[in-house]
């Protein structure tokens, strides 16, 4: 009696579950291409990886469950980066700070801009967050006004 692939895979899942009740499991390639995306891999790439067509990672995509998981996997990806980042940063300012003593004028230039550009950029975010919380604190106060009242 020839089975269908899907028809297999229910009878293995359904093997280990003595009770026979039906679990919903991530197919092994789907966990495989989310591990590639989340590593930046392309679609193309982590269809591969996965064992799957492009399609079916596309559609996998379109899966609001699937999408979330590999945001918070992005995300989880993203914050270890920057821990480490923090964690080193330091280190770069001193090192850029101590350049500015150097004997070459090229590496004190050089220094000095990098050092000017990221302290900029910092006062410029440093701006933005607080211009960001004054309108998230308006757009508060303007959500919990009764209606009919004008601004």
């Amino acid at each position: 009696m020839k089975r269908s692939r899907r028809s297999l895979n229910l009878t293995a899942v359904e093997m280990k579950n003595p009770d026979n009740k039906r679990q919903k499991q991530a197919p092994a390639g789907k966990s495989k291409a989310m591990a590639a995306l989340i590593g930046g891999a392309t679609r193309a790439e982590a269809a591969a990886e996965g064992g799957v067509c492009l399609r079916t990672l596309e559609r996998w995509l379109a899966e609001p469950g699937f999408k979330a998981e590999l945001e918070a996997g992005r995300r989880a990806t993203y914050e270890t980066a920057l821990a480490a980042l923090r964690g080193v940063a330091g280190r770069a300012v001193e090192t850029l700070a101590g350049l500015l003593n150097s004997r070459h004028e090229s590496e004190r230039r050089h220094s000095a801009a990098v050092i000017l550009s990221f302290a900029f950029k910092a006062n410029e975010m440093y701006d933005l967050e607080i211009r960001i919380a004054a309108l998230e604190k308006t757009a508060d106060e303007l959500s919990h006004r009764p209606r009919g009242h004008a601004l």
